[in-house]
């Protein structure tokens, strides 16, 4: 959750600043990193959660 929130704000400053008007380039990088990651953990959460049905069961 406190991820979350980070990354909101970075998105939001992002954005804001999508121009450069004050000289701050702010990197998307850690945004579509962490978007990437949470994608990941729960397509390997699912297929866990599968797996363990078709062995278990």
């Amino acid at each position: 959750m406190s991820l979350k929130k980070s990354m909101e704000e970075r998105v939001a400053l992002a954005i804001e600043n999508k121009d450069g008007v004050e000289g701050k380039q702010t990197s998307t990088k850690p945004v579509v990193w962490w978007i990437v990651g949470a994608t990941a953990w729960g397509l390997v959460s699912m297929l866990l959660i599968v797996w363990s049905f078709s062995v278990y069961v």
